[in-house]
């Protein structure tokens, strides 16, 4: 499974994902790096609009397994998508941030 402060992560970003993501080249490459099996591939190419694409590679990349979000950032810096990559490690970022402060004793 996916760690929960990177599903935050996803959840949080959600609709800034669906807005920005082209998603096309970032599914080749999670399925070169095996987190997409062929049938996952194409189950997010049929989808008919670039909108209903992310939705669906979003609804299985958080199935994938604790490599799946390290490998959506690389394959979103790889492909022109950097500034995705960033709202969503910022976001993880601020998530630590936020349980070390809950963690520590004022």
């Amino acid at each position: 499974m996916m760690e929960k402060n990177h599903k935050e992560a996803i959840r949080k970003n959600y609709t800034f994902i669906i807005e920005n993501l082209t998603p096309e080249s970032v599914v080749d490459s999670l399925h070169q790096e095996e987190i997409l099996t062929m049938y996952m591939k194409e189950d997010v190419e049929v989808c008919k609009t670039r909108r209903d694409k992310v939705v669906k590679l979003l609804d299985i990349l958080v199935r994938r397994g604790p490599r799946a979000f390290d490998s959506f950032i690389t394959a979103l810096h790889d492909t022109e998508q950097k500034f995705v990559a960033e709202k969503l490690l910022e976001t993880v970022q601020i998530g630590q941030n936020k349980q070390l402060l809950n963690g520590m004793e004022i």
